[in-house]
Order: C-alpha cells, then sequence, then structure tokens
C-alpha cells in the first residue's frame, strides 16, 4: 500500500539523519561540510553543535503520514497522483509546478511538482527542519529528546500552526488522524 511505501521512504529519510547526528555529535564532520549543513538549514554562522541538533532531526512516521493523508486524500488527490505532492507543498515562482484549479485570481501560488516520492518527502522535511514557520515544532522535539521522551506524532502536531489555516483546527485533524489509524505503531520501528 501507499501506507507502507511511503512509511519505508520516511523510515529511510530517518536513519540517513540519524547517521548525520552521530557524525555531528562525534565531531566526524570537516568544517566544510558544517558549513554546507549551516547554510541548507539557514542557521546563523558559525552554528553550535546544539543548533545543528535542533535543525538535523528525525519527523515520526505517524506525523508523516497523517500529513500526507490529509493533504492529499490518502494519495489519491491530482496533486499526489500526477506529480508526487503529497503535501499540499507550495511554491512560488511562475512555471514552478502545477497552477490550481480554484486558485484566487490575485494568488502566484503553484502546487510544487516532484520527480518522485522520495524527492517530495525530502523536501517535506527539510521545510520542516528548517523554516520559521515550524519553529515550535523543533522546540517540542528538541524538549522531548533532551527529557529522553519518545518522539511522538501527537505532540510534535502541535507544532504545526502555521502548516495550514486555521492553525488550531489543522492541529487537531492531524492528531484525529494519527489517532483513528494507529500511526504511532509506525513509531516504534525508530
Amino acid at each position: 500500500s501507499k501506507n507502507n511505501y511511503m512509511s519505508a521512504f520516511n523510515l529511510q529519510k530517518n536513519s540517513e539523519i540519524i547517521e548525520l547526528r552521530k557524525s555531528i555529535i562525534n565531531d566526524e564532520l570537516s568544517s566544510s561540510v558544517i558549513d554546507e549543513l549551516t547554510t541548507k538549514y539557514r542557521l546563523n554562522k558559525p552554528a553550535t553543535k546544539d543548533e545543528l541538533l535542533t535543525v538535523i532531526d528525525i519527523l515520526p512516521p505517524s506525523l508523516v503520514l497523517a500529513q500526507a493523508a490529509n493533504e492529499s486524500n490518502w494519495g489519491r488527490s491530482r496533486f499526489a497522483e500526477d506529480f508526487n505532492n503529497y503535501f499540499g507543498i507550495w511554491c512560488f515562482s511562475k512555471g514552478c509546478g502545477t497552477v490550481p484549479k480554484q486558485r484566487d485570481a490575485n494568488a502566484n501560488h503553484e502546487v510544487a511538482n516532484f520527480n518522485s516520492l522520495k524527492a517530495c518527502i525530502d523536501y517535506y522535511v527539510l521545510t520542516i527542519n528548517r523554516n520559521y514557520a515550524y519553529q515550535n515544532l523543533r522546540l517540542i522535539r528538541k524538549t522531548h529528546r533532551d527529557e529522553l521522551k519518545p518522539i511522538s506524532g501527537i505532540a510534535l502536531a502541535e507544532g504545526l500552526t502555521n502548516y495550514a489555516y486555521p492553525g488550531d483546527e489543522y492541529i487537531s485533524s492531524i492528531q484525529s488522524v494519527i489517532r483513528y489509524n494507529q500511526l504511532e505503531r509506525y513509531d516504534q520501528l525508530n
């Protein structure tokens, strides 16, 4: 099923992130690689280890699956089927994606096109991990790490206020999708 497929990509992404975190923790990266990561994640130079580890971290599969389900109608939307966009990701330069049919006359966003599901997940994870809008999510995740609590989709969903409007309703709907479909069973694999 698409769910297992997406979960597999997410777990692969998470294991890449966990490896990268280990390299940061153990000071195994060259200063040029650290510089590249600092730029990629939009941190101020020089970034501390703590700052890097706050942005370079996993997203629980339950959260990823719930957002994909919510944004793409369980993978059935035209944007998921035709353009591998499972997360309703927008882009803002002309021709960067596909113009949605219901777009307001004064709007200039398009729905981003991706070459593969993997490319879409990579972009989505990077967006959550570096955009100012999701700073709260990253702080919740860091607090859970610091307190040695599991990183759960229900907890991280609280940091998605800015993903869609109205934020509090969006958070509730993501948490409901996680609970109703028992998606946190996928998180145990992390």
